[in-house]
C-alpha cells in the first residue's frame, strides 16, 4: 500500500492524472455507486453484520454502514487534501476506487487548482442520496455520519500528522456548518455528540462514542 502524504492506512489516499485511463484494478467511482452496486454492498454489508441468534440485519443499518464507511474515506481525503495544501476533484466520475489488502477501500483523486464544496454536486452527496432513496434511511443518519466522519479524521490525523491538525479541523469544522449535519451547529473536538445514530447499535448492541443514545446509557463499541 503506498501513503504518500503518510496519514496512515485510515485517510490515505492516492492522485492520479485525470486524463490516463485506470490501470490495474482501479475502477471509476461511477460503478460503485450504481443502484445495482449499491444493493451488492448493502447485502454484503448486511451478512457481515447478521450473528447467530441475532436474525437478520435491518437493511437500514445495513445502508447507513456502507454509506458511511466510504462516505468517511471521501470526506477524510477531502479534509486532509486541503490541510495539505491541495484541492481534490470530488465529482464521482473522477474518484477512483480499488481493494488493497491491507486497507480495505483505496481512493484515488485528481487534483484541481480551486478549492471545491464537498457536499454539492459531489459523489459524498450522490452516494448519501442514493442510500436514502433506495432504502429510505432518515436524511438526519447519513448526514450525521458525514458529521462522525468529519471529526473522526482530526482524531485520526492527530495520531499520524499532528501538525496538519489545527489546518484540518478548519476545513471540518467548515463542513459541519452544512444545516444538513445536525443543524449545522456541531464542531470538532473531544466533546463531540452527533444528534442523531449511525444505527450500528442495532446489530452490536454497542454505541459509537459519539452517538446521542449515549444519555440512554448504552455501551459504546
Amino acid at each position: 500500500m503506498t501513503d504518500p502524504f503518510c496519514l496512515g492506512p485510515a485517510l490515505a489516499f492516492d492522485l492520479h492524472d485525470p486524463t490516463e485511463p485506470p490501470t490495474g484494478e482501479w475502477q471509476s467511482l461511477t460503478t460503485r455507486i450504481t443502484d445495482e452496486a449499491l444493493r451488492q454492498r448493502v447485502e454484503h454489508v448486511g451478512d457481515a453484520l447478521s450473528t447467530p441468534g441475532r436474525g437478520e440485519v435491518d437493511a437500514r443499518v445495513a445502508a447507513s454502514t456502507e454509506q458511511f464507511g466510504l462516505a468517511a474515506r471521501l470526506v477524510a481525503a477531502h479534509i486532509c487534501a486541503r490541510a495539505l495544501g491541495r484541492h481534490l476533484d470530488l465529482h464521482t466520475s473522477s474518484i477512483r476506487w480499488r481493494l488493497d489488502a491491507r486497507s480495505g477501500l483505496r481512493l484515488s483523486f485528481a487534483a484541481t487548482p480551486h478549492p471545491v464544496n464537498p457536499l454539492q454536486d459531489s459523489a459524498i452527496v450522490q452516494l448519501t442520496g442514493r442510500i436514502q432513496a433506495l432504502y429510505g434511511v432518515s436524511p438526519h443518519v447519513v448526514w450525521g455520519n458525514l458529521g462522525s466522519a468529519a471529526n473522526s479524521t482530526i482524531a485520526l490525523l492527530r495520531a499520524s500528522r499532528p501538525e496538519l491538525v489545527d489546518a484540518a479541523r478548519t476545513t471540518a469544522d467548515e463542513l459541519l456548518t452544512d444545516p444538513r449535519i445536525d443543524g449545522g451547529d456541531l464542531r470538532t473536538g473531544p466533546g463531540f455528540r452527533r444528534a442523531s445514530c449511525c444505527l450500528i447499535y442495532r446489530a452490536t448492541d454497542g454505541l459509537c462514542g459519539d452517538c446521542v443514545l449515549h444519555r440512554r446509557g448504552t455501551s459504546r463499541v
